[in-house]
């Protein structure tokens, strides 16, 4: 039954990340992370950081074990360009800390990935207009 549900999430997860919103491609990998699920939040990464996937997924690890949270809600998406979405996340810590925090999410590929690319020429205006 486990097993059943897994890939019915995993599934779900793959449908979201195809034709979800940025808001939802936000949404998923986050609710990933409260339990401790870094392969399916590393599913909606574009994070050419680190050379490997294993590399990534180890990195993402050690973040969650260091600075684990417990909630988010979205606060707002800013739309910079058709391509490019500004989603901007508040996080609740372990330790009751809370911050906010922007998720670049980037259409690569048909699919919307939290990304750290840099803008586009000309996006980073559509940034300080939709603030």
């Amino acid at each position: 039954m486990g097993i059943l549900l897994l890939s019915l999430c995993f599934i779900g997860n793959a449908f979201l990340q195809d034709e979800g919103t940025p808001k939802e491609v936000v949404e998923s990998p986050f609710k990933a992370l409260i339990v401790g699920d870094v392969e399916t939040f590393a599913t909606y990464m574009d994070d050419d950081r680190l050379a490997s996937k294993e590399k990534q997924l180890e990195s993402y690890k050690d973040n969650l074990r260091t600075s684990s949270f417990i909630d988010f809600e979205i606060m707002e998406s800013n739309k910079v360009s058709d391509s490019f979405f500004e989603v901007i996340v508040e996080i609740e810590y372990a330790d009751g800390a809370i911050d906010q925090l922007p998720a670049k999410v980037k259409r690569i590929d048909n699919q919307w990935k939290i990304t750290y690319a840099e803008y586009e020429p000309g996006e980073v205006e559509h940034i300080a207009e939709a603030t």
